[in-house]
């Protein structure tokens, strides 16, 4: 009699990983090695700048950019231990290039660091970073320069989940992930408490706090149940969502922190997406993150 036996696809086929030389960016790699048994296949990619200078020199520049880009890679190459390993210079903007690779390999995850002590910074929301999550659909793994070096595998996942419907789509990967690497999952409601006065009766009022309404926007529990075989665990907790994270995820003792972020303005990126900065600043471990469009801009 045949038995059959089950076998864990990996969690993500093909991660590029963009290098520009620096001991900064390759700091990504104890944190990403961590997840080897959940990846197929890591690119490492190094963009060189278009030089502008007369025909005749930029092209002999140009080439010599790329044999010290080339030999740069292998360099790191030697450092990782594992086999399913690429190699690849491209030439021109980074951020364009970058996104440009990731379409053309179906690349499935973009880990990189932030290049900033303090969290994403100008980087991320001003710099090549920003423009690579805007651009992109697929999730960045990111971690900041300094952290601790991990001595143990990804045992606690946190994902904390916003109110509105959509959200729950980047548990799609991270389920995927914990499958591979036997982690726990805790998903996490923060609801932030916004008060306001009246400017007649001096009274402070609580205003709406983004709890889900109606069918579209499943519950925790909901979400919970529809990911069967991974170990998972509900939170829901009142309170201003960027320190509500950071406190859960020293709590937990959590490994990773997987969440969205949106491109917005006003009240509504207070509620759900500029406080993905804060939280990458504060938190010591790596960082997750998919942009979710709002409305199905990506401004």
């Amino acid at each position: 009699m045949a038995t059959a036996i089950g076998i864990q696809a990996p969690a993500f086929k093909r991660v590029v990983v963009p290098l520009d030389g620096s001991a900064a960016a390759e700091e990504i790699f104890p944190h990403l090695l961590r997840m080897r048994e959940a990846i197929d296949e890591i690119l490492l990619l190094h963009v060189v700048p278009a030089v502008t200078l007369p025909a005749a020199t930029a092209a002999e520049v140009q080439s010599r950019l790329a044999l010290q880009a080339e030999k740069y890679l292998m360099r790191v190459y030697d450092l990782l231990p594992r086999s399913r390993v690429r190699l690849r210079v491209e030439t021109g903007g980074a951020g364009e290039r970058i996104v440009a690779v990731c379409d053309e390999v179906e690349a499935d995850l973009l880990a990189m660091t932030t290049h900033s002590k303090h969290g994403l910074g100008p980087l991320l929301f001003g710099g090549t970073a920003r423009k690579l999550l805007n651009s992109l659909t697929i999730p960045m793994f990111l971690t900041k320069p300094g952290l601790p070096r991990p001595s143990k595998s990804i045992d606690r996942i946190l994902v904390p989940i916003g109110t509105e419907a959509g959200e729950e789509t980047l548990l799609e990967p991270v389920v995927r992930l914990a499958k591979c690497l036997h982690s726990e999952l805790t998903l996490l409601r923060a609801n932030p408490v916004i008060v306001n006065q009246d400017p007649i009766t001096g009274l402070v009022l609580p205003l709406p706090t983004g709890e889900p309404s109606g069918d579209s926007v499943p519950s925790l529990e909901e979400l919970s149940r529809s990911h069967p075989g991974v170990r998972t665990q509900v939170v829901t907790v009142q309170g201003d969502v960027a320190p509500t994270i950071l406190e859960q995820a020293r709590r937990m003792q959590a490994d990773l922190v997987a969440m969205t972020t949106h491109a917005r303005g006003g009240l509504d990126r207070f509620l759900s997406g500029s406080f993905a900065e804060a939280v990458l600043r504060g938190v010591n471990t790596p960082v997750l993150l998919q942009h979710f469009p709002h409305h199905g801009s990506r401004n």
